[in-house]
């Protein structure tokens, strides 16, 4: 045994302290080993205010999919909207959809053959989902569909389908509709920042935006952005008013970042009638727009067939 004979009497000095010695027996000497603490298993445990941060995500995702089921909207509702020739209102409709909340460690998808999906896995129909995959996401689909069709010879891309871990299997066709979906909305954003754009560093200006409909009819708006007003005019008092209205409408959530109130969108009141011929569309846009950028300038009574001739003599010469 390997015993230290070290004597300890009570009250010593530390100089007095005798020198410390050990002593081994060679014939006595046994082999031991420190052994190591024990290593924790399974999962590390969750900080509470992680599990606090991922409960109320959780919250948050059941709240918008119950919405969307009230407003019943799915990715059907995508599908229909990007069949038909959408303009830009009805393309607000996309951006109702969020993208699924995953964890920063997601175990790869699973492609199967749409034929051969393992029995208790569910196939998500388009209809049952109200949420949209990331684009890398998507992307780590797409490469799992390529490697199964290299395996499969023959093996249509339509015939696929994708498991992701924690959500459910989709269709080749639902990854497809969701890629679209993303086209769609970075079109979507290039458009808003370009309308941004147009109006950044406006402040006091009146800005005069001539429309054209049809190849055969002319209608404005015309927006003042020291009143904080938008005004839209349609000659003929046509059923173009209401186009020329949803633009305002749209052209009112533009302004500079600055300003704190909604602009008022109105129609644009002439005491010049409406409008006389079908072809004299242009010479009272003009003339509306010469009275809301001077509005000291003196009111136009209703205007006969002679007067427009002489105005549209007057603008032809302003032209050349």
């Amino acid at each position: 045994m390997v015993q230290p004979l070290i004597e300890r009497p009570n009250h010593i000095q530390p100089a007095e302290t005798e020198e410390q010695t050990l002593t081994v027996d060679d014939e006595n000497h046994v082999d031991f080993n420190v052994m190591s603490p024990p290593r924790p298993r399974g999962r590390p445990r969750q900080k509470p205010k992680a599990k606090k941060a991922k409960r109320n995500i959780s919250i948050r995702m059941a709240t918008e999919d119950s919405e969307m089921f009230e407003k019943e909207l799915n990715l059907s509702t995508i599908a229909e909207t990007l069949d038909v020739d959408a303009d830009y209102s009805t393309m607000q409709i996309l951006r109702c959809f969020k993208l699924y909340h995953f964890e920063k460690r997601q175990k790869p998808p699973t492609a199967y053959e749409l034929c051969n999906i393992p029995p208790g896995k569910l196939l998500l129909a388009p209809k049952m989902l109200f949420r949209v995959l990331p684009i890398e996401i998507l992307s780590r689909c797409q490469a799992k569909v390529t490697a199964l069709q290299k395996k499969r010879k023959g093996l249509s891309k339509v015939n696929t389908a994708v498991e992701i871990h924690g959500v459910g299997v989709f269709a080749a066709t639902t990854l497809s509709l969701m890629r679209n979906w993303h086209k769609a909305m970075e079109s979507l954003r290039l458009v808003d920042k370009t309308e941004k754009g147009a109006l950044d560093g406006v402040s006091r200006e009146k800005i005069l935006i001539p429309l054209y409909f049809n190849g055969n009819h002319w209608c404005a708006i015309m927006i003042d952005m020291t009143t904080r007003s938008i005004k839209y005019y349609d000659p003929m008092q046509s059923s173009y008013s209401k186009d020329v209205r949803a633009l305002a409408e749209r052209l009112a959530g533009l302004r500079p970042t600055t300003a704190t109130e909604r602009a008022r969108v109105q129609p644009y009141p002439t005491d010049m009638g409406v409008q006389v011929g079908s072809y004299n569309c242009g010479i009272y846009m003009l003339l509306a727009f010469e009275m809301f950028a001077n509005p000291d300038a003196p009111k136009l009574p209703p205007l006969s067939r002679k007067m427009l001739a002489y105005l549209r003599y007057r603008y032809l010469v302003l032209c050349i």
